[in-house]
């Protein structure tokens, strides 16, 4: 294996100044994932030494089409796996993609599905780029593309993982003709977590978001009485207010440890006078696009039924892109998360304290705006205005 890894090594150096470093990439971070293998030991069982194996022998196959100028990874369909530069330490990072046999370069701009991964102990870059570029084509084939994210293991889509989704995407949106309003969010359990995180702190960035036995809060969950106050970061309750202006459909099994932080968040939001898809209409109730699904007997997994019907959610939500409305609210405990569409909360009074900041236009063009914890704003583009009304 080392001597594999070598003559990879060797094959890149030859033809690394003479290829851009888009495409060089996505020879390289084969050889990355085997020399991290070998040099932390990941190697629980004969089935990871044959992944390497397999992972050195595709880096060596890409390595070999750059020499010959022909790389036929970016025509190709099916899923298989590809990489970027990480613009934070300038390592190769991978994702993996299902192009669908429907493609076509000239053809019409897509729907791109986001999906992020589920906590895998046994996960590493050798892992995710053996699964991706041996998987079978499914029989139904996806009309759409799917971009599935590693964002460097289990750190459920936080700091470093969370710039690579955004990495990845950015990436995709220039290889491949995307609709930038048709744009979902998916994600299992670590990847549940994720979607909330994500969704809630970007709404404006997906046209529907997906999040599936993901956990939403610390305290409870985590088992961590008295959180510091930075958690306000982590946590996806306390951006629950964002979930007014993004379809969600969001699912947890009945029996497990995830359910009472989906309630809590319901009842959060029924509280601030929401009401939910499927639920009984009140007069004095906003109706979100939010549609909660509860397995019934089921613990860590998806219920067949449900997963049916958030999968049509998805569907059914893919086309609208963000909802536009006339008023909306945006809540952030960090300038870190602050914008969205033409707004951007640029200071807060008290840090990692609730910030708000409501926004309303009447049928004389009057912008209405009230803040809470803010002191300072702005907004950019957006709809006309005769007038304005802040606090």
């Amino acid at each position: 294996m080392d001597q594999k890894a070598a003559e990879l090594d060797r094959a890149l150096a030859a033809v690394r100044a003479q290829v851009p470093d888009d495409l060089f990439v996505e020879a390289e971070v084969y050889l990355k994932a085997a020399q991290w293998a070998l040099r932390y030991g990941e190697f629980s069982s004969k089935a990871s030494v044959d992944q390497t194996l397999a992972v050195l022998d595709t880096g060596l196959e890409r390595a070999a089409q750059l020499a010959a100028n022909k790389p036929a990874w970016p025509k190709k369909k099916g899923s298989f796996s590809r990489a970027y530069r990480s613009r934070i330490d300038g390592s190769a990072q991978p994702y993996a993609l299902t192009i669908s046999s429907y493609h076509t370069d000239d053809g019409p701009a897509e729907w791109l599905e986001v999906v992020l991964h589920d906590r895998d102990e046994s996960l590493n870059e050798v892992a995710f780029l053996y699964a991706h570029d041996h998987v079978l084509v499914p029989y139904q084939d996806h009309q759409f593309i799917q971009l599935d994210i590693f964002g460097r293991g289990n750190n459920a889509y936080r700091w470093a993982g969370e710039t690579d989704v955004w990495e990845a995407l950015e990436k995709v949106k220039t290889q491949y003709h995307i609709d930038p309003v048709r744009i979902a969010l998916r994600g299992f359990g670590m990847g549940g977590t994720g979607a909330w995180h994500l969704g809630l702190h970007s709404p404006e960035s997906w046209a529907v978001v997906e999040a599936s036995q993901g956990f939403v809060e610390t305290e409870h969950y985590g088992q961590i009485p008295k959180p510091p106050p930075y958690v306000h970061i982590y946590d996806a309750l306390d951006y629950a207010a964002n979930a007014v202006e993004l379809p969600i459909a969001a699912y947890a099994g009945e029996d497990s440890a995830e359910r009472p932080g989906l309630q809590a968040f319901q009842q959060f939001l029924a509280d601030q006078h929401y009401q939910f898809e499927g639920s009984n209409p009140a007069e004095d109730r906003v109706k979100l696009h939010l549609n909660f699904l509860i397995g019934p007997k089921t613990g860590y997994a998806w219920e067949p039924a449900s997963r049916k019907l958030s999968t049509r959610f998805v569907e059914r939500h893919q086309a609208p892109g963000s909802l536009e409305l006339g008023r909306f609210r945006i809540a952030t405990y960090t300038e870190r998360y602050n914008h969205y569409s033409f707004l951007t909360i640029d200071q807060l009074s008290t840090p990692y304290q609730r910030a708000e900041i409501n926004f309303g236009e009447d049928s004389r063009y009057v912008i209405d705006i009230k803040t809470q914890n803010i002191s300072r704003f702005t907004l950019q583009g957006g709809p006309l205005a005769n007038a304005f009304r802040v606090d």
